[in-house]
């Protein structure tokens, strides 16, 4: 699947240049994802990064990945740079910080 699939959309923003890193440990049956950086953004725009640990990928079966926490932060000089995410016009009003779980 194409990552405009993964998120529900026909086509992603650009959203620049993009940088991610990750440690993987396990076998055949699964593995487990440590030190999980990504980053995407530049610097006169918005930046997206994520970063966290996954404790179990299964690469058999029909499970899905359990014990993810992976924490979000997004940053923009200006809402107008939320825009291109949103797919439609977002005033200006001012600059904007996000961070979660």
């Amino acid at each position: 699947a194409s990552l405009s699939e993964l998120f529900g959309s026909s086509q992603l923003p650009d959203l620049g240049p993009f940088v991610g890193r990750f440690f993987l440990l396990g076998n055949s049956e699964i593995l487990h994802a440590s030190d999980v950086t990504l980053k995407a953004g530049n610097k006169n725009g918005l930046n997206l990064n994520a970063s966290g640990t996954i404790d179990q990928i299964p690469l058999t079966g029909a499970a899905e990945p359990s014990g993810v926490r992976i924490r979000f932060d997004a940053a923009a000089p200006s809402t107008a740079d939320l825009a291109g995410l949103a797919g439609q016009t977002v005033p200006d009003l001012g600059p904007i910080e996000v961070a979660g779980l």
